[in-house]
């Protein structure tokens, strides 16, 4: 039974995949591809349903951080992002990790 779930969610993973267009398509494939390489280096297997999982939580951060990035070109009155808007995402994502570790008490 655990298997069929697995099966479902990844068909139902790959399915949302197809919708969303060719662009998560690639990313989809490019995530999966090195995680059965870094898993078969180590000796490890990694379900379907894990993969997939992967994948669209990959394709989620680089969305976000995308989103995050364009937010900072427009607040400095640009229509295009340089490199100031990604090393800016970067320090807020560190930070927000950071303050996340001190309120949970992983500090």
């Amino acid at each position: 039974m655990e298997n069929e779930d697995e099966e479902e969610v990844a068909r139902r993973s790959l399915n949302e995949t197809v919708a969303a267009g060719p662009l998560k398509d690639r990313l989809r494939l490019a995530v999966i591809t090195i995680a059965e390489a870094e898993a078969q280096k180590h000796g490890m297997n990694a379900s379907q349903l894990v993969m997939a999982s992967l994948a669209d939580l990959t394709f989620k951060f680089t969305e976000q951080l995308a989103r995050d990035i364009e937010m900072f070109a427009q607040h400095a009155g640009r229509k295009s992002v340089n490199m100031d808007d990604i090393i800016l995402a970067d320090v807020q994502r560190c930070d927000k990790h950071d303050m996340e570790a001190i309120f949970s008490g992983d500090v």
